[in-house]
């Protein structure tokens, strides 16, 4: 059952008034992160009858991994994820741009220029 827009901003502003805009943003960018690693394991040139779901899950001699090893390396991606997205939040507070992350985007139309130019440099330090 989906939620209301009323519940969903709730839910956003108490998880705000928790861990505030960098915790917000660790949480995006480490989504964002795993998300980007997964799909680009998932992404290698295959022929149509392989089926997809698998293929990640299969190592190089053919033999595929256990349901525990597949979710401890989701964990520790996890982790990974987490702490490079610590260290670009830590960038980005340090760089003043946190605050701007705040501003509206009509009254200021650099924000989404700078955000974009952001999220390429953040794309170049994890490639």
């Amino acid at each position: 059952m989906p939620i209301s827009k009323d519940d969903a901003e709730n839910n956003l502003d108490a998880f705000l008034q928790k861990h505030g805009r960098e915790g917000f943003l660790k949480l995006f960018l480490t989504n964002y992160l795993q998300e980007l690693v997964l799909l680009y394991l998932h992404s290698r040139p295959r022929k149509e009858s392989d089926d997809t779901s698998s293929l990640f899950y299969v190592n190089f001699r053919g033999q595929s991994y256990t349901t525990s090893q597949i979710d401890e390396f989701k964990r520790r991606l996890r982790g990974e994820c987490a702490t490079r997205a610590q260290h670009i939040v830590d960038n980005v507070k340090d760089s003043g741009f946190l605050e701007r992350l705040a501003e509206d985007p009509a009254r200021n139309p650099q924000v989404p220029k700078e955000l974009e130019v952001a999220f390429r440099s953040i794309i170049k330090e994890i490639a």
